[in-house]
């Protein structure tokens, strides 16, 4: 669901790999066998996981204990990325559905440096809310920022 937006499905190919880093990936438009073999050798191997074909639109990678990666050619890829990875976060804290935040709000963490990191250990659960640290220097930093989630209105707020 974070991969692709509504409007690129139906000309999107949806790629996906596993291995020590699993990832999925969308690519505008049709491709062949050997384009794929290619994107999978570029992928596995690359930091910079767009480059290895120009019609890629998103990759979202997961390595075991490093969290999720997102690459993205459209900007509003990334907010909707990371909206649905901070929603997942919260709904596998509480095991119940939770929303996902607005996209303004998750525009503004993102905006700072391009990369949000989720504090497990700064994350607190109360009667009414749930108080998650966030990051936007690196992984290895403390929270900087708060999103704060509302149990009574469903709501996201931030600090």
């Amino acid at each position: 669901m974070a991969l692709a937006r509504e409007d690129l499905l139906e000309t999107s190919t949806i790629l996906c790999g596993t291995g020590v880093t699993e990832w999925a990936a969308c690519v505008d438009g049709p491709i062949e066998l050997g384009d794929a073999d290619a994107i999978v050798e570029a992928v596995s191997g690359s930091r910079s996981p767009l480059r290895s074909d120009v019609r890629m639109q998103s990759i979202v990678t997961s390595t075991s204990g490093d969290g999720i990666r997102a690459h993205v050619r459209n900007y509003d890829d990334a907010l909707i990325i990371a909206s649905s990875a901070i929603a997942q976060y919260a709904t596998d804290l509480l095991g119940k559905s939770v929303s996902n935040p607005e996209l303004g709000l998750i525009d503004y963490l993102l905006g700072q440096t391009g990369d949000i990191s989720i504090k497990p250990v700064e994350t607190e659960v109360y009667s009414s809310f749930v108080d998650i640290g966030v990051s936007t220097s690196n992984s290895t930093t403390p929270a900087n920022a708060t999103l704060i989630y509302d149990l009574v209105s469903d709501t996201w707020h931030g600090d």
